[in-house]
């Protein structure tokens, strides 16, 4: 890519078509979207695992709480 760039500024080659399918690489609504709430879950996911193993790692942590759902919540709402 860096030689097409220098070639260019050389004059050595001409622009490229807009249209042509290697330019068409621009993302739909739906993609950005989707691909925006993915990466939002995925680092709300890693918090969350952060802050279980942290409270796993504490001696007076009861284990037992992680199935609770209001622990579960709690984890993914901070």
């Amino acid at each position: 890519m860096i030689d097409k760039l220098y070639s260019y500024v050389a004059g050595e080659c001409e622009a490229d078509n807009l249209d042509a399918v290697c330019n068409q690489e621009v993302m739909l609504g739906g993609h950005l979207y989707g691909n925006l709430m993915a990466e939002k879950l995925y680092d709300t996911l890693i918090g969350a695992r952060a802050k279980m193993v942290k409270d796993l790692k504490n001696p007076k942590f009861d284990a037992t709480i992680i199935r609770n759902p209001y622990y579960l919540k709690k984890l993914i709402d901070c």
